[in-house]
């Protein structure tokens, strides 16, 4: 059995999190885009294609423009609080004694 170096595995595991955290962001920024390319789609072009009143289509559009600053702003709120998680959950590691089965004794005792 291999043991590893406790701050290794934080240190990993924190750059794991990290990672997830920046593809969870620009997810929240990719459907913010598409919001927003469906506010103009649907203010500017529904109208003009169907030959109809604009003024519910440009109602629907500064919805889905709304929506858009929504998705950004709690995208944003979401990666700013990430470090303040982080660290309240970290655990505290305590030093402990070595065990003599530890494995890192028991090569010692081998040589």
């Amino acid at each position: 059995m291999v043991e590893r170096d406790p701050q290794a595995a934080d240190a990993e595991t924190a750059l794991n999190v990290g990672m997830a955290a920046e593809r969870t962001w620009l997810a929240w920024w990719r459907t913010a885009l598409v919001a927003t390319a469906g506010a103009l789609g649907v203010g500017r072009l529904a109208p003009r294609l169907l030959h109809a009143a604009p003024a519910p289509y440009v109602v629907l559009g500064c919805c889905y423009v709304v929506l858009a600053l929504a998705l950004l702003i709690v995208g944003s709120a979401a990666i700013m609080r990430l470090p303040g998680r982080l660290s309240a959950a970290r655990p505290r590691r305590s030093p402990r004694p070595q065990s003599p089965f530890s494995p890192s004794a028991v090569w010692f005792l081998q040589r």
